[in-house]
Formats: C-alpha cells, structure tokens, sequence
C-alpha cells in the first residue's frame, strides 16, 4: 500500500518531494501521502489495454477505507485506514 502511494506520488506529481505517514490507532493503521501533485485529484481510468498501469488506486480502494483526496493549494493528501491488517499485540 505504501509502495503505490508513493509510486504515483514520483510518477505524478511535481516532484520528488512528499511526505507520508504511518500511525497506528487502536486496531486500524491510518496511511497519509501529501505531494505536491498539479492535478485533479481524482483517479484516471485504466486503460483496457494496459495490463501494468493504472489500477493502483483502484486497488488501494478495495483494500482500504479510504479518505475521498484532499486538494490544497500545494497538492494532494490520499488517506487510508486499514483495518483488516493489524494484528493484536501478542499474536503472531
């Protein structure tokens, strides 16, 4: 999940420069991506005959409850909260 948060962040946005977040809060890990992307915010369609690209947000979705994208006036921020992953303390 953090490794295509921060792929679209490099293949995206403006640059290199992003920030992530990874917090644990009770049973759930929220992930937080801010770039500094110059678009719309909203996800482009795959492409049917492009097997490799294009289905990393859709997949995020899937896997994750996910926070609609917050457009500010230097970027994006995706959030996600996963809740199916977290392990009790103690388990293995």
């Amino acid at each position: 999940m953090v490794t295509e948060l921060v792929t679209n962040v490099i293949t995206h946005a403006a640059g290199p420069d992003f920030r992530r977040t990874l917090r644990r809060v009770g049973g759930a890990l929220t992930l937080t991506v801010t770039d500094r992307g110059r678009g719309t915010g909203h996800p482009r369609p795959a492409h049917p005959d492009d097997d490799a690209h294009g289905r990393g947000l859709a997949i995020v979705h899937l896997l994750a409850d996910p926070v609609p994208i917050a457009c500010h006036p230097l970027g994006h921020t995706l959030t996600v909260h996963l809740t199916s992953y977290v392990r009790e303390e103690g388990s293995c």
